[in-house]
């Protein structure tokens, strides 16, 4: 028999055994287990009587109901793991046998399929906006204005029932006189020749640089200007002075046009009687309205004399003309260049008088050294006020030192009067421009022959 404590402890709330099992068959019977269930299962057992046993700790406990409880069938063996916790029945209510566990194997565990999301392409990425990058262009030297030849030209009046036609609107015969006509009205007549076409020339056996600079910008020209080009005076006194200083016989960028001569080299500048403007012609230089500012040669062979056409070049600063074979006088005209302040024509071989130069108020600097013939005196340039270098050693200009060269060029710097022929003595105002310790001026080189009295002089020579 089942000890009665023991269903008590299984039935009371907490009561520790959750589950009692027993074997109900013969041999080794067990009886009076209430709280049993058996193994294997007994053939289906006679209902017990209506009344129950005595439960000695608790006489309340209601009797229980007269309906038997089914037996589960247990099939399979014992359980390795504990079944779950039932609900502990309360004494006093009524009493139910307790099922077995029927726990169900269990499936393992699957992951739930992936939820095929639709993906979405990614909104296109876009590239910043950028901006083209202009094409660099190679730098390019500043071009001169346009000519007038380049811009729109009204057609001349033409005799009723004839229309011009060709160059410029006007055939060759009419364009060559309009041309003609404009030099000589400009230039020519102020110079004292009227310029005759090449035909009529005489029997001279050299023609003239200014009549070759006119018909070579007539019929040569590959520029092809028309006779009211702006350019058309400076571009023919540029011509001039080509064919005065004997440009075929330059040592860089004379012209290579005709003939089969050697042509110079020229690496550094535009070729000269070329299509080019005479801006880019080698040795010169033009301010921003195509006007010749320079002209400067440095031992290129010039030949032949300085023509007189230069003082045409109205915006003309620097003549630089060293270390050449140039002979004759020095014109005159130059003294109408106003604006000039370099006068630069040493080691040639000039010779004449010293012409005026007084007019040249703005001029800084007077390099005639190395002129062996050049003669003359000082009287041209001692009314002028910028003046800072004088180099007229190695001449024949002779006389005597002005005053007043001293008193109207305070700021002299060099003065270089050594190997000539001047005399005298040298004035009390030039000593006082010295930069010694007595004066306080600028002059700090003064020469002389030494047979010339002067005791400022910073050295004597010859």
């Amino acid at each position: 028999a089942m000890p009665t404590n023991l269903c008590i402890n299984h039935i009371a709330p907490g009561g520790k055994p959750d589950y009692i099992s027993a074997d109900c068959n013969a041999p080794g019977t067990i009886t009076d287990c209430s709280c049993c269930t058996c193994y294997p299962r007994p053939p289906p057992p006679t209902p017990p009587p209506p009344t129950a046993p005595p439960i000695a700790s608790s006489p309340t406990t209601p009797p229980p109901t007269s309906a038997p409880v089914p037996q589960p069938t247990w099939n399979y063996p014992w359980p390795t793991w504990p079944p779950p916790t039932a609900p502990v029945p309360n004494p006093s209510a009524t009493f139910r046998q307790p099922d077995p566990p029927t726990r169900r194997p269990r499936r393992p565990p699957t992951a739930p399929p992936p939820t095929q999301r639709r993906q979405t392409p990614p909104p296109p990425t876009r590239p910043p906006p950028t901006r083209a990058r202009p094409t660099p262009r190679p730098p390019t030297r500043a071009r001169p204005p346009p000519t007038q030849s380049q811009r729109t030209q009204p057609a001349p009046t033409a005799p009723p029932g004839k229309q011009y036609s060709g160059i410029c609107q006007l055939d060759s015969v009419r364009r060559e006189d309009r041309i003609r006509k404009r030099i000589d009205n400009q230039i020519g007549r102020r110079r004292g020749r009227v310029l005759m076409p090449h035909s009529s020339s005489g029997g001279d056996s050299e023609t003239s640089p200014t009549e070759l600079a006119l018909e070579w910008l007539i019929s040569e020209d590959p520029r092809v200007l028309c006779p009211n080009d702006d350019s058309l005076i400076q571009r023919y006194v540029a011509a001039v002075f080509y064919y005065s200083t004997h440009g075929d016989g330059w040592k860089q960028c004379s012209s290579d046009q005709g003939g089969s001569k050697k042509v110079a080299k020229c690496e550094e500048g535009g070729r000269w009687m070329s299509k080019l403007s005479e801006c880019f012609w080698w040795g010169l230089e033009c301010d921003a309205n195509g006007q010749i500012t320079s002209i400067s040669f440095l031992e290129n062979r010039l030949h032949g004399e300085i023509p007189e056409e230069i003082s045409e070049l109205t915006e003309l600063r620097v003549l630089s003309l060293e270390k050449g074979h140039l002979k004759g006088c020095i014109p005159a005209s130059l003294g109408l260049l106003s604006k000039l302040r370099k006068l630069d024509l040493d080691f040639n071989r000039l010779s004449c008088d010293l012409p005026d130069l007084s007019s040249l108020n703005r001029l800084e600097t007077l390099d005639l050294n190395d002129n062996k013939e050049l003669k003359g005196n000082l009287d041209g340039i001692k009314k002028l006020t910028k003046l800072r270098y004088v180099f007229i050693h190695k001449t024949k200009i002779g006389g005597v030192v002005p005053e007043s060269l001293a008193k109207n060029s305070p700021h002299l710097v060099v003065v270089s009067l050594h190997e000539t022929k001047i005399s005298g003595t040298m004035p009390r105002t030039m000593c006082a421009l010295r930069d010694d310790a007595r004066n306080g001026g600028n002059l700090h080189y003064l020469t002389a022959n030494c047979s010339y009295d002067c005791d400022c002089c910073t050295n004597c020579e010859g």
